[in-house]
C-alpha cells in the first residue's frame, strides 16, 4: 500500500503541469476511503464478496480517484449499467 502512495506522490511532483492525459481530474490523488461497513452493504447489495486486496485497497487507499486516463470510478459509481451517474 505505502508503494502505492508513494509512487503517486512521485507522479504528483514530476507532473506539476498535470500534462500527462487525465491527469488533471484526478491530479494524482485517491478519493477517501470506503469503510468496510460500506463494503459489506455494496457486496449485499450486489450478492457477492469482494476480493480481499480489492477491500484493502477501497477501505485502506481510497475509493477510486488516481489512475489511468480520467481516474478510476468510485465503487458503486457505474450502478446504472452504462449511464454514468454523477458526471
Amino acid at each position: 500500500m505505502q508503494e502505492i502512495t508513494e509512487s503517486l506522490k512521485q507522479l504528483r511532483n514530476m507532473d506539476t503541469e498535470y500534462s500527462i492525459f487525465g491527469s488533471d481530474s484526478h491530479q494524482y490523488l485517491l478519493n477517501e476511503p470506503i469503510s468496510l461497513t460500506g463494503i459489506k452493504a455494496l457486496e449485499r447489495k450486489y450478492r457477492c464478496e469482494f476480493p480481499q486486496d480489492y477491500i484493502l485497497f477501497l477501505t485502506e487507499l481510497g475509493n477510486g480517484g488516481a489512475g489511468p486516463d480520467y481516474g478510476l470510478f468510485p465503487i458503486g459509481f457505474q450502478d446504472h449499467g452504462y449511464e454514468l451517474t454523477g458526471w
